[in-house]
C-alpha cells in the first residue's frame, strides 16, 4: 500500500539536527561494501528530532523531515529546489518486526541455499543487474518460481529490504557463493538503524521503530530502479531518525 501525503497542517512541527553515526567506521564493513560495489552508493544519515513522534500521523513528520535544511543538505540522491517546500510525499509503510534472522530460513527450506551455498543458475540481466543465482531471482524476478519464497508481508519487512540492497550490490559487484556474509552484514546494518528494546513486564525484545519506503518526493526524488532506495527509520524513544539511501550507479 502506497500513501500520498497531503500538506495538512498540525500543531506539531519537527526540527532535525544532524548527528554523526558510526556505521561506516567498521573497516570490515567498508571492505565488504567495496567488494559488493556499494562503497560509493550506500549512505546512512542520522538526525535527532525535538518532539514526540506521532506514529498515527507520519505525514507531518516526513514533510518536516524533507523540508528541513539540515536534512536536505545531507541527502545525496534528491535534488531540492531552493526555498521551495515539499507539499506531497509518496511513501509505503514498512514493518520492523524481525528480532532474529529467521525470515531467511525460507531460503534453506526452498533449497535456494543448500548447506550455506547459494544455488547458481544461467546468467541473465534484470534492470542491468546481473542475475546468476537463485537468490537474486527470489528477490527481484517476479515471473520466476523462486520469487514465491517470500510472501508479500515478508517483502514489507525492513530486514529483507536491507538484505536485498546488499545481495544485489552495485554494477561492479563481486557476488558471494555462500549466504553467511550477506546475513552477517544485513544483521549489522539492521542493528545499527533500528532500536531494540525489552518489554517492561517480560524478558522479551521488540523493535521500537517505524520504517517508510520513500517512493517519490515532489519534483525532487523518484525511485525508478530496484537499487534506487530511500528508507526512513524512526526510533521514537531515542528521538533519532535514520535515512538510508542507495543509488544504482551505472558504470557502462
Amino acid at each position: 500500500m502506497q500513501i500520498e501525503s497531503d500538506n495538512q497542517v498540525t500543531n506539531q512541527s519537527y526540527s532535525f539536527f544532524r548527528q554523526e553515526n558510526t556505521i561506516f567506521e567498521d573497516k570490515k564493513f567498508l571492505e565488504i561494501l567495496l567488494k559488493w560495489g556499494l562503497q560509493h552508493s550506500l549512505k546512512v544519515n542520522t538526525f535527532l528530532f525535538d518532539i514526540k513522534f506521532d506514529y498515527l500521523n507520519p505525514n507531518q513528520f516526513l514533510l518536516d523531515l524533507f523540508n528541513s535544511k539540515d536534512v536536505r543538505g545531507s541527502l545525496h540522491y534528491a535534488s531540492f529546489k531552493q526555498n521551495v517546500l515539499l507539499s506531497q510525499i509518496k511513501y509505503q509503510p514498512l514493518t520492523c518486526k524481525s528480532i532474529k534472522l529467521d525470515l531467511f530460513d525460507k531460503l534453506t527450506e526452498d533449497r535456494i541455499v543448500v548447506n550455506g551455498h547459494i544455488k547458481q543458475c544461467f546468467e541473465e540481466q534484470f534492470e542491468n543487474i546481473q542475475i546468476a543465482d537463485e537468490l537474486r531471482k527470489a528477490l527481484v524476478m517476479e515471473d520466476c518460481e523462486q520469487y514465491c519464497v517470500f510472501n508479500e508481508a515478508d517483502r514489507q519487512e525492513l530486514l529483507l529490504r536491507l538484505f536485498q540492497i546488499l545481495v544485489l550490490g552495485g554494477q561492479l559487484c563481486q557476488y558471494e557463493d555462500e549466504i553467511q556474509a550477506y546475513l552477517d552484514w544485513t544483521k549489522y546494518l539492521y542493528k545499527n538503524t533500528v532500536n531494540a528494546r525489552k518489554y517492561a513486564d517480560k524478558d522479551e525484545i521488540y523493535i521500537d521503530s517505524y520504517a517508510y519506503d520513500i517512493k517519490k518526493l515532489e519534483n525532487s526524488y523518484n525511485s525508478d530502479h530496484p537499487q534506487n532506495i530511500m528508507y526512513v527509520v524512526v526510533n521514537p524513544s531515542l528521538r533519532i531518525v535514520n535515512i538510508i539511501e542507495n543509488q544504482w550507479i551505472k558504470i557502462w
